[in-house]
């Protein structure tokens, strides 16, 4: 543990898990939003009793004094958190919410090769070299990137919309007035449902689902990355 004096004090924490070794062997990573993120807390495993082990230490009355929790959006730290810390606010990490747009890309994306591929259409390989102009930062792409995306959108391809649902999504994380937040995922959430896009439709539910966390943590501006 690296705790000490440093657990005194803690009022918004960041919880997140780290691979340390190749094998899948993970750590649980507590960390201190008011410090700039500097670790206060390590522990190998990540599921609930992980975390119920960092919140034994810091007892429940510092427990108590916590204002905020940024995690991802697993059940072990909610449960952990739930039980040991409930009158936290619990902050749905931006990269998290991110990382499962990405994901539902990649997903339409491979059904995409796949068609093509199965039908033995030469576009299979060009929709596979698209990976990364979906995926990156708009600002970090390549002039060839840049002009794959324009292609997808003179086709109106699925997955250029996919594209502008995963960039929607992040505009809540850069939106110039945190409480214009609510309106804006809520009509993100409107939008992906009625997409028709599997992945999307399926990522709407989960991103419904902790509406309320994805939105704590836009309010307090909190963000494991920070």
């Amino acid at each position: 543990s690296l705790a000490g004096a440093r657990l005194d004090g803690l009022y918004r924490i960041g919880v997140d898990e780290v691979s340390y070794r190749k094998g899948h062997r993970y750590l649980t990573v507590v960390a201190d939003h008011a410090r700039d993120g500097a670790v206060v807390w390590a522990k190998a495993g990540r599921d609930a009793d992980t975390l119920n082990a960092f919140y034994d230490e810091l007892g429940e009355e510092r427990c108590a004094a916590l204002e905020a929790v940024s995690l991802d959006m697993g059940g072990a730290y909610k449960k952990a958190t739930d039980a040991k810390a409930s009158e936290a606010r619990q902050c749905v990490d931006p990269f998290h919410v991110v990382k499962l747009a990405n994901e539902a890309i990649d997903k339409t994306r491979r059904w995409a090769w796949n068609m093509h591929r199965d039908v033995g259409l030469a576009k299979a390989k060009w929709v596979k070299r698209t990976r990364w102009a979906l995926l990156k930062d708009p600002d970090s792409l390549k002039d060839s990137q840049l002009a794959l995306l324009h292609e997808l959108r003179r086709n109106r391809s699925v997955l250029y919309r996919c594209w502008q649902l995963k960039e929607g999504l992040r505009d809540l994380y850069r939106l110039a007035d945190p409480s214009d937040a609510p309106r804006h995922l809520d009509w993100w959430l409107a939008w992906a449902c009625r997409s028709r896009i599997p992945a999307f439709v399926t990522l709407s539910k989960t991103v419904r689902a902790n509406r309320d966390r994805i939105l704590a943590a836009v309010e307090l501006g909190l963000s494991n990355s920070k």
